[in-house]
């Protein structure tokens, strides 16, 4: 369903039939080369009171921001011998990733409404790199509650001793 290229610039493209941008949630054969950015408009064109027009705002969703994971905006990293890639859940179709939900539809919809997109279950994650022939498999589990780590991001500590010195000069 998706192509990830990994670098400086990185991206993940959609197989056309996948691009649930655009409403489409079952892939279809497609070579590697007519793989689609996912594009979500985020505001549409729209005439205001005074006449104006505005622009419609377009979200390209498939540009990966490269770097330190200390940034959460960062979703592609490269330590000098391994890459390491986060993406969203959502991007990827993945409707419920604690019941291994993912978007699954013949019907091209552009859903109004909740519930709207059939969805089906999956067992696994599979991975293919291009060049080599080995898919791999990541198993996907069911869960009820997230596992999670409490961690302070970056400037935590400046902005605590910035509030302590107010608490202070407030006595």
């Amino acid at each position: 369903e998706f192509l990830l290229r990994v670098g400086s610039t990185s991206e993940l493209i959609a197989n056309p039939g996948y691009n649930w941008t655009r409403g489409y949630y079952s892939a279809v054969e497609s070579p590697f080369d007519s793989y689609v950015p996912l594009m979500q408009v985020t505001n549409s064109e729209n005439t205001s009171m005074s006449g104006d027009v505005v622009p419609e705002r377009i979200l390209n969703l498939s540009h990966l921001h490269y770097g330190s994971f200390d940034n959460p905006r960062n979703s592609v990293s490269y330590d000098g011998k391994a890459w390491t890639v986060r993406l969203p859940y959502g991007l990827l179709g993945i409707s419920d990733p604690s019941q291994n939900y993912v978007l699954s539809d013949t019907q091209r919809k552009i859903p109004i409404l909740r519930d709207e997109i059939d969805v089906e279950i999956i067992e696994n994650i599979k991975i293919k790199i291009l060049g080599d022939n080995q898919i791999y498999e990541f198993k996907l589990d069911q869960w009820n509650q997230p596992e999670y780590k409490v961690r302070f991001k970056n400037g935590f500590d400046d902005i605590s001793e910035y509030f302590n010195q107010l608490s202070i000069k407030g006595d």
